[in-house]
């Protein structure tokens, strides 16, 4: 993949094995980048443009832009949602089928039960439950461990990629949340479940770690060609 945009100082190459770390020294140009990118990323206009193979991707169904590993949330709507398909197309082209259409069969009647102690009204009541509706109501969700935020990021990602067919995640500043052992641990998991990276900081980091191609723009907006550094 390639990110590129008509102001932007070289194109950004993007790929499962390279992890690309676009520094911007220049606080202006920093906060245009966030700002245009999480419009672009929530579905607005921009000029950022994505592409595959010379055709351009959608960055709202394509990319997400996390500024905040705290603040991610694998429970949200569009990740149950996907979960919730999955366990109800798997349940009934399976044996659980039959499982399931036993266990409807017993929530029917035990409504029925429930209902014929009382007389004084008519009541009425669905015949038929979804295994969604179920899941909802046992209010299935993934189980979050935020204590290892690393993990945590780890899975939302992982999570995010098969649930919402996110290909490339921006990371913000990742370099003031976590330490070098670490970072190596996210991108040798970026790797293996094959979702791409890319870091954006606000200035250069101690130390460049295997496998990174760094690629700057200093305080005075001064492109530092990529090859060189």
């Amino acid at each position: 993949m390639k990110l590129v945009h008509p102001d932007f100082f070289f194109p950004i190459e993007i790929s499962e094995t390279e992890i690309p770390v676009l520094i911007l020294e220049n606080p202006v140009c920093f906060r245009k980048f966030i700002r245009e990118m999480r419009e672009q990323a929530e579905g607005r206009e921009g000029r950022w443009v994505l592409s595959e193979d010379n055709k351009p991707l959608k960055i709202a169904k394509t990319c997400e832009l996390i500024l905040d590993p705290f603040a991610l949330d694998v429970n949200q709507r569009k990740m149950l949602t996907s979960l919730y398909d999955r366990v109800e197309k798997f349940a009934t082209s399976s044996e659980l089928l039959l499982s399931w259409n036993q266990a409807e069969s017993c929530f029917q009647k035990v409504t029925e039960e429930l209902l014929s102690v009382s007389d004084e009204f008519a009541l009425t009541h669905r015949n038929d439950i979804s295994i969604i509706d179920f899941l909802r109501f046992m209010d299935v969700r993934f189980e979050a461990d935020t204590n290892d935020i690393v993990g945590y990021m780890i899975d939302y990602m992982r999570i995010s990629a098969q649930a919402a067919g996110t290909r490339l995640f921006i990371l913000c500043n990742l370099k003031l949340f976590f330490d070098s052992q670490e970072i190596e641990y996210l991108y040798e998991q970026a790797l293996y479940h094959k979702f791409s990276l890319l870091l954006v900081e606000g200035n250069a980091p101690a130390q460049k770690e295997e496998g990174e191609k760094w690629l700057i723009v200093d305080k005075d907006s001064c492109a530092i060609v990529p090859d060189s550094v």
